[in-house]
Parts: C-alpha cells; structure tokens; sequence
C-alpha cells in the first residue's frame, strides 16, 4: 500500500525519514503554529477518544495503550469517508469482518482444558489484534475476569492481555 501524503512538523528525523521512504511531505510553517492544527486535531481526537474509552469501561490508566489501540481500530471501521466507505474498507477492499465491540465489554474466552471443565471463561474485551499494514486477524485482545479481579486486590496495574479468536 502506498503512503500518500505525511504531515510533519519539521522534525529533521521524521523529514529525512518520509524523503529516503519517498513519501510526499507537508511540514508545518516555521513560526506559524496554527499551521500544524490537522496533526494536533488528529492527536487531540485519538486522546479524546481513549480517555472516553477508559472511562466508560471502569478500567484504570495503566490500560490506556489497549484504549488507543482500540479507538484507534474503532475509528477505521466505523468513521465513514469518502462516499461511505471505511478507511479499513479503502484500505483493504472489503469491510471488516470482526465485531465492534465495547471496550471493556463482558465476552467469554475460551478455553483449551480438560474434557469436561468449563469451554469458556469470563473475559473483559479490549479490542482487535492489530497487525501493521494487515488485515485484522479474527483475533480479539482479552482480559481474564478472575486475573484481573486478583491483580487489582493486590494493588497491581496490569494483568496479561490473551488473543481469543471470534
């Protein structure tokens, strides 16, 4: 996939990068703040969005990388652009296949245990697998319920995330 247009600040590394790559380049005017405003608006937005993530979901700020990655995917397939298409649809050719699904939402995970125990466990969803420059995988990124109940009595911020496919 062909990189179109990158927007930079003037940072020499980022400059030099986007050249030797031989993408186009648009760099802010020296001097001209209110120049960068679609970078900052595209930040502001992303933050926004993970910030509302979080809260909505009860999940602590130590989940706030998972709440970006999430909006982030959220954004792609559910913001129309050009005619109504998604970007993740523009961008690989067919919609998304894979289920929106509120970020700390209750899923059941399943589980690869003894023939008669439970085929699934509570989980908390926190979004897609995301791979670089690939299609989503069918793959969700989950929390399990009891972990993170262990992890947040005993004062920790994080627990494992599992891939849980559809």
């Amino acid at each position: 996939d062909e990189v179109g247009l990158v927007f930079c600040d003037n940072a020499p590394e980022y400059f030099d990068a986007c050249k030797r790559l031989g993408h186009r380049v648009v760099t802010r005017d020296k001097n001209r703040p209110q120049s960068n405003g679609v970078a900052d608006r595209a930040v502001r937005r992303l933050l926004e969005g993970a910030r509302t993530f979080l809260d909505a979901s009860g999940l602590p700020h130590a989940y706030r990388a998972d709440a970006v990655e999430a909006y982030s995917a959220f954004r792609n397939v559910s913001d129309a652009v050009e005619g109504k298409r998604m970007p993740y649809e523009l961008r690989y050719g067919a919609p998304c296949k894979g289920h929106i699904l509120p970020f700390g939402s209750l899923v059941q995970r399943a589980l690869g245990r003894a023939k008669f125990a439970p085929r699934t466990v509570p989980g908390i969803g926190i979004g897609h697998k995301l791979q670089g420059g690939a299609p989503w995988t069918g793959t969700y990124h989950v929390l399990d319920v009891e972990a993170y109940r262990a992890a947040a009595a005993e004062l920790h911020r994080h627990v494992v995330v599992h891939e849980a496919k559809e």
